[in-house]
């Protein structure tokens, strides 16, 4: 994690280079996912959602399915709590 790309020049990011092999699934996503609010107020924050993606089998479906299911974990949890943040996703799978 980091600063967001371009908003400062004098910002240093670090690269990883990894390989995804046949299935693996990678999400890019910005802060406003983890950022839903429920109805008490509380963030779902990283914790819940990798512990909610860890029910998720990437070989088993297609990337747009897992964006589904990730959008549905925030539904979920803001249980009708309106967004108050701009939510981007981009699910990525190796065939």
């Amino acid at each position: 994690m980091g600063l967001p790309l371009g908003i400062t020049e004098e910002a240093h990011y670090h690269t990883t280079d990894f390989e995804l092999k046949s299935g693996q699934a990678i999400v890019l996503m910005s802060d406003g996912v983890v950022e839903r609010f429920n109805t008490t107020g509380e963030f779902l924050g990283y914790t819940r959602l990798c512990e909610a993606l860890q029910h998720i089998d990437p070989t088993a479906i297609p990337a747009q399915d897992i964006l589904r299911q990730i959008v549905h974990i925030g539904d979920v949890w803001a249980d009708g709590h309106p967004l108050h943040d701009d939510v981007t996703l981009v699910v990525v799978k190796a065939t």
